[in-house]
């Protein structure tokens, strides 16, 4: 069959999971192009000349879990719908494929985007397997039912199918890279993804992957010969590991960095979602030796109530010694700050702001203020005033009653006067009168 997929990505990232969806479909033998929003936006002339030229049998809309902005340039969670929503009635004016949406903001509220964007058929969690099986099913004729994890709406109603676990991870397929125009992304200097798990043992209520306990792991040898694909078709060097934990669990990192050192990778590798667990000047050491150039520490909070709030799984002791080790390594490295959850209070900010000045040798902070609350239930039992979502595009954020708006516009004020930090400042719940 001919596929097209489609990258709704609108910022410099790279298209870690349009490329691996459209690998799956290129192993299983079918013709596949890709439509990269990044470069070409959502230009109906673009895509209107690729669906004439092509003509796509499915077209696979890939919706990443974006941020666009009110008008009070605050951020939301449905991030660009509109253009996504161009991009769909495009291709019900210019083509007769067949169209079926996911990717990681479509996992959250899959109903809700079925509805806007008036279309039949999603697929939520792992498509590497899915989205195969969807197009044998519609290559062969069959109805297309019974997916793991595939949402169809008809009329006013959902019908949804429990999504399966990939369990052999080494067996997937690599990611399509050489689809997405290497070149361009080069340009832009950026990292190319690569995934070397599935699933994480933490269970921070915010966090997509908190459903999941099991780690679900690549072999080292399957992520050096990914890595050797990536380079190959991309010609560079510089990986980003797009794991939701990298170093979690440690062994596993260790041998991941063990086998690139023994295969002498010539890599400049980093990531951002490394916890402030296992960091001893051993693991810095071959964090460095295997091509590490930059660490990104999730710490969120340095709070010892919060940590315990947020169930992050670590200590504020955990974290002030990742950060002596990762000062002494040679290595660059920022941290993720989450501001406003259950409990949160200027107290407890200023304790996490505390242990970050304390380390001037920090590159990068990232501060969200605002927590993504598509747990409500849980946030529900923290909190007795919140209600359960009525949907994504009534805004899912959310801030503690104990910030008011005089207290945030003055943290974001002090945030403002720092050097290399970057805010993202997120509508609570109740502005939108939730």
């Amino acid at each position: 069959m001919k596929v097209l997929i489609i990258s709704a990505g609108f910022i410099p990232m790279t298209p870690v999971g349009p490329a691996y969806i459209a690998g799956a479909a290129l192993k299983e033998g079918h013709d596949v192009k890709v439509f990269d929003c990044l470069f070409n936006g959502s230009d109906p002339g673009r895509l209107g000349y690729l669906l004439s030229s092509f003509e796509p049998d499915v077209a696979g809309i890939s919706i990443p879990i974006t941020l666009g902005q009110d008008e009070g340039g605050a951020t939301k969670m449905d991030g660009p719908k509109a253009k996504i929503k161009q991009i769909v009635d495009t291709i019900k004016k210019k083509s007769n494929a067949r169209i079926i949406a996911g990717g990681a903001g479509f996992n959250f509220f899959s109903e809700d985007w079925l509805i806007y964007l008036e279309i039949e058929y999603g697929l939520r969690g792992e498509g590497e397997v899915s989205f195969p099986l969807f197009l044998s099913k519609l290559s062969r004729g069959e109805p297309i039912s019974g997916i793991p994890g595939s949402v169809i709406l008809r009329g006013d109603r959902t019908f949804t199918e429990t999504g399966d676990r990939i369990m052999d991870l080494d067996g997937v397929s690599m990611p399509a890279y050489e689809l997405f125009e290497p070149a361009r992304y080069n340009e832009l200097d950026i990292p190319w993804g690569v995934s070397t798990k599935k699933g994480c043992s933490l269970d921070c209520f915010f966090c997509s992957d908190s459903q999941d306990h099991r780690y679900r792991l690549k072999s080292s040898s399957r992520v050096v010969e990914e890595i050797k694909y990536v380079k190959r078709v991309t010609g560079s060097r510089r990986i980003n590991f797009s794991d939701n934990s990298f170093n979690c669990p440690i062994t596993h990192a260790k041998s991941i960095c063990k086998k690139m050192i023994q295969e002498n990778l010539d890599v400049d590798w980093r990531s951002g979602t490394f916890k402030p667990l296992g960091f001893s000047r051993e693991f810095c050491d071959l964090l460095r030796a295997s091509g590490c150039s930059f660490v990104g520490l999730a710490m969120e909070t340095a709070s010892p109530r919060m940590l315990s709030n947020l169930n992050r799984g670590y200590r504020t002791e955990d974290i002030v010694t990742a950060l002596d080790n990762l000062k002494g390594s040679g290595m660059d490295f920022g941290v993720s700050l989450v501001i406003g959850a259950p409990g949160e209070t200027m107290t407890s900010i200023r304790e996490t702001l505390d242990v970050v000045d304390a380390y001037p040798e920090i590159k990068a902070v990232w501060v969200n203020i605002g927590v993504f609350g598509w747990r409500r239930r849980i946030l529900a039992n923290v909190d007795k005033g919140i209600r359960e979502p009525a949907g994504l595009f009534e805004n899912p954020y959310y801030i503690s009653p104990e910030l008011d708006g005089e207290d945030i516009e003055d943290l974001i004020d002090d945030l403002s006067l720092r050097r290399n930090v970057l805010i993202q400042v997120n509508r609570s719940m109740a502005d939108s009168g939730e």
